[in-house]
């Protein structure tokens, strides 16, 4: 049963990653189109950074009683160049003052474009 969670770890924490990343992507794009769910992906990005340091913990300190102790430890959240960070940071996301009264919008999924602000005709992608 440890193998299986000794295995398990790096598939949990590099899916943890790639959702964090995502959602980042996310925010920025809509945070472009003024979408109200900028703030829930800026949520997300807090979740899923807390969840990363969650799956390191364990690995590090409870599975087969910290065996596995600083195998684990290397800074991967937040490259901003070559050489990686000293410590993992939470990403810097965008957060909107939303108004009280909604606005109408449309986005095409994989667009930055958005309508009514686009001034060229919408239409779909082939």
């Amino acid at each position: 049963m440890h193998i299986l969670k000794t295995v398990l770890y790096p598939i949990q924490a590099v899916a943890n990653l790639y959702d964090l990343y995502y959602a980042l992507a996310r925010n920025k794009m809509y945070a472009s189109q003024g979408r109200a769910s900028t703030n829930v992906m800026s949520d997300k990005v807090k979740e899923y950074f807390i969840k990363d340091s969650i799956l390191s913990h364990y690995y590090n300190k409870e599975l087969q009683d910290g065996k596995w102790n600083h195998m684990m430890d290397q800074p991967h959240i937040s490259y901003t160049y070559w050489r990686g960070p000293e410590v993992d940071s939470l990403p810097k996301t965008i957060r909107l003052d939303l108004k009280k009264e909604a606005a109408m919008g449309v986005a095409i999924e994989g667009s930055a474009s958005w309508w009514p602000h686009e001034t060229k005709r919408l239409s779909y992608p082939n």
